[in-house]
C-alpha cells in the first residue's frame, strides 16, 4: 500500500545527492579524504549517513560528460553509485534523461522527517536558468 502511495520506495526508484554536473571534473580525495569538483573539496558533514567518510573508494579525476550527472549517495560505505559503477557506459555518469524528480520531503526516520531545501551551491546555476 505505501509504495502504491509513493511513500515506499518500489525498488526501482534510487535517491542519489547530485555531485558532478555536464562538465565538472570529480575526483576523490584530497589529504582530508573529501571529494573535489573542479578541484574545490565539498563540505558534506551536514548530510553524510553518521559516521560515514566522503568515500571508502579512490576515483577520477573524472570529467562527466554532457547529459550526464555524477550520483553519490549519502550512506557512502553501502552506495551503489557512480563510483561502483565505473566500467558501465558513462564512465559511472547517469543519463540526465534517467532522473524522474528531486526528492523534496523526508518520511522516514519520524525522527527526521521534514523538508529538503535545495542547496545554495545550485543558487547560481538556477539564477542562469532564468
Amino acid at each position: 500500500m505505501q509504495q502504491q502511495l509513493g511513500a515506499a520506495p518500489s525498488g526501482k526508484e534510487y535517491i542519489k545527492r547530485v555531485i558532478g554536473l555536464p562538465g565538472d571534473t570529480v575526483e576523490c580525495c584530497d589529504e582530508q579524504n573529501r571529494v573535489l569538483v573542479n578541484g574545490v573539496p565539498l563540505e558534506e558533514d551536514a548530510y553524510l549517513y553518521p559516521g560515514s567518510v566522503e568515500s571508502h573508494t579512490e576515483f577520477g579525476p573524472i570529467e562527466v560528460p554532457e547529459g550526464y550527472l555524477w550520483l553519490m549517495g549519502d550512506h557512502r560505505a553501502i552506495s551503489y553509485d557512480s563510483r561502483m559503477n565505473q566500467n558501465n557506459p558513462g564512465g559511472g555518469a547517469v543519463p540526465i534523461d534517467h532522473v524522474v524528480g528531486r526528492a523534496f520531503v523526508i518520511i522516514w526516520p519520524f525522527s527526521q522527517a521534514g523538508g529538503l531545501g535545495v542547496p545554495a551551491t545550485f543558487d547560481e546555476l538556477n539564477a542562469s536558468d532564468g
